[in-house]
């Protein structure tokens, strides 16, 4: 593991929910008190931008083209999608109250969200969004 990866994880250990890397060197990291995602470019160890996402995010992933993240802003009560890189405030999918992390199927179609606490799990058609 390189240096600036282990100094990321130990960064994103201290202050995130969640860390997702891309293909292209980069991650995705929430952060929760910020109410924003940072874009972190992996081979320089440095944060190449802050998004704002909304209020208290954190499950954070790529689907598996790794084309698509998607962020759990669980205060505002959505899954935010952005397009690879994210250039603007990403698109609000339904996810049902308090989604706290999420797993998309394998085949990028499907997003399963759940939702702490209602005890339940919101699936979401990607396809249509």
């Amino acid at each position: 593991m390189t240096q600036s990866l282990k100094a990321l994880c130990l960064f994103a250990a201290t202050v995130t929910f969640g860390i997702s890397v891309s293909h292209a060197d980069n991650a995705y990291v929430s952060m929760e008190d910020d109410q924003a995602i940072a874009i972190v470019s992996i081979p320089e160890g440095k944060v190449l931008k802050k998004l704002t996402v909304g209020k208290r995010p954190r499950g954070i992933g790529l689907d598996p083209s790794g084309k698509h993240l998607f962020v759990a802003v669980s205060d505002d009560d959505t899954i935010k999608a952005f397009d690879l890189p994210p250039t603007h405030a990403g698109t609000k999918l339904p996810s049902g109250k308090d989604p706290e992390t999420f797993a998309v199927s394998t085949d990028g179609r499907q997003l399963f969200a759940s939702n702490e606490n209602d005890n339940a799990v919101t699936v979401i058609d990607l396809t249509s969004h």
